[in-house]
């Protein structure tokens, strides 16, 4: 196998397949060229496949080898020219990495090839950016915990034309849905591992396409771009996020500017994240349109007030300034909605004009 790739290009490739499927040690990738084409491919060999073309190659040779991931990587980050040449000797079983100032060889791994081949099944087409989206409006309460096999990524359900994600930690709930022209041939509904809705997202570039989503009883595959996704899900069963959105519960309803609120939660956060006893708590004190935010930590106490339009009885309540500020950081709206009923129930987070896309986050306890 000979090629010549665009260096950067190929370092991008590996730094977010490696946040997709990574294997921690002995971490491998495939290099792979076939009908003139490059194909930089990994797995965490359990049950994720992820395999990205690269745009700038050419090829001379065509083959295939695999390589330790932070060996290429290292070496493509100290060099500093932009087109690279790679060789891969299969006697030797060795892989050249050269340019015009600077060679390196690399021994490759004796592993089994990465297969991403097209599954069939149910489909669902989507514009990118709508895809992008809705998953950005989400990802903030995906479980990051791998342990958490039944919430640690973000549920997708596919049906007639409709949309829906959702995503939690049990701690907060983000839900959002579009409708489309395009239909899916049946339903889908799965949950997508959070490194890999991560790893889409970051993979984001600004080229537009269609992004095609793929699954039937044994794999699920999502096409984005020159990224290819495949993996295996699970049955486990998830958390019933219907009956929390469903909920009409709420008899207090707060509007706030999305700009002033989010400034305060900045400034109570440079202070509660040093909290030991409750990180990241503050007491949120609703009274006769204002809302008056009171947090500290060992050595600091921080007030900050915000005009409000109250709908409802007072109430105090400690919550999670970060929760909260990670959703005032992917709003859109102008005015905010707080949505309560008490100190113990969970608060309803939404855009004053945005009805398909809610967050919810649980109180904390409240310390007098």
């Amino acid at each position: 196998m000979e090629l010549t790739v665009d260096r950067k290009e190929l370092l991008k490739a590996i730094t977010g397949l490696k946040r997709i499927a990574a294997t921690g040690r002995n971490d491998f990738l495939e290099i792979k060229s076939k009908d003139g084409k490059v194909y930089i491919s990994k797995t965490d060999k359990d049950r994720i496949w992820a395999s990205y073309r690269l745009n700038n190659a050419s090829v001379v040779d065509e083959g295939s080898t695999l390589v330790g991931t932070s060996s290429l990587k290292d070496i493509l980050s100290s060099f500093n020219d932009e087109a690279v040449v790679i060789i891969y000797d299969e006697e030797n079983e060795k892989l050249s990495v050269k340019t015009d100032n600077s060679a390196a060889i690399i021994n490759c791994i004796q592993e089994k090839g990465i297969e991403t081949e097209v599954i069939d099944g149910e489909t669902f087409k989507i514009d990118k950016s709508d895809f992008i989206d809705l998953l950005k409006k989400v990802i903030i309460s995906a479980d990051t915990d791998q342990e958490n096999l039944a919430t640690c990524g973000v549920k997708l359900i596919a049906k007639d034309n409709i949309l829906e994600v959702v995503a939690t930690d049990t701690y907060r709930l983000s839900y959002a849905k579009k409708a489309f022209d395009t239909e899916t041939n049946g339903t889908i509904d799965v949950l997508i591992p959070t490194q890999i809705a991560v790893g889409i997202i970051k993979m984001n570039t600004k080229k537009d396409f269609t992004v095609e989503i793929v699954h039937n009883e044994n794999q699920f595959c999502v096409w984005f771009g020159n990224l290819k996704v495949k993996f295996c899900p699970h049955n486990l069963q998830y958390p019933d996020y219907n009956s929390i959105i469903s909920n009409s519960n709420y008899d207090k309803k707060i509007l706030l500017n999305t700009a002033d609120f989010k400034k305060k939660l900045k400034n109570v956060l440079a202070v509660v994240k040093n909290n030991k006893e409750q990180k990241n708590g503050a007491t949120f004190d609703f009274h006769n349109n204002k809302l008056t935010i009171l947090g500290q930590n060992e050595a600091v106490t921080v007030n900050e007030e915000i005009k409000t339009v109250q709908a409802g009885k007072d109430l105090r309540i400690a919550l999670n300034v970060k929760f909260l500020l990670d959703y005032m950081n992917i709003a859109k709206d102008k005015i905010t909605e707080l949505h309560l009923l008490n100190k113990r129930s969970s608060v309803k987070v939404k855009g004053n004009n945005e009805e398909n896309n809610v967050y919810f986050t649980m109180p904390l306890a409240l310390r007098d």
